[in-house]
């Protein structure tokens, strides 16, 4: 497997995957459809806009068994680049077999040939297996993002 870099041919694939990230229940208040929907036009935009940041693994047949787009991230409090998953995803073909893990290796030395001591990533709360994932890969949380829905008139 080789991790390259995006070439045009893989946009059809990229558009393709960008629904894995909708695949797990999301709090009761973000409807599906508009998630797709974002998470449709996010894949575009950092195909339009951020593809020299954008990575993809290939087997040896050719086959696309996952992407991967990196970026540059303020820390809010100490105002320190950080290298940045901006995206991660796998096809069902590539799960169990590596391919997550070699993406994140990426990261990792892009990071590093970019000059950041850290590498930082956003994912839902309710994905629990990419946050499993994650964790067994050295991630630790650090801030927790907490929403209440509002509906309805103020009540005392």
């Amino acid at each position: 497997m080789t991790i390259r870099t995006f070439e045009e041919k893989d946009k059809t694939f990229i558009l393709k995957l960008a629904a894995r990230f909708g695949e797990f229940e999301h709090v009761g208040w973000r409807d599906p459809r508009e998630m797709s929907e974002a998470q449709l036009r996010l894949s575009v935009e950092s195909i339009d806009t951020n593809k020299d940041h954008l990575f993809v693994a290939e087997k040896d047949d050719g086959r696309l068994l996952g992407y991967l787009e990196v970026d540059v991230h303020t820390d809010f409090f100490t105002q320190k680049k950080q290298g940045y998953i901006a995206a991660i995803a796998v096809s069902r073909d590539g799960e169990g077999t590596g391919v997550g893990k070699r993406l994140i290796k990426k990261a990792e030395s892009w990071a590093r040939a970019e000059g950041y001591g850290e590498l930082v990533l956003g994912a839902f709360a309710a994905n629990e297996r990419a946050i499993a994932f994650y964790k067994r890969l050295g991630f630790q949380m650090d801030t927790v993002t907490m929403v209440k829905e509002l509906r309805g008139r103020e009540q005392d």
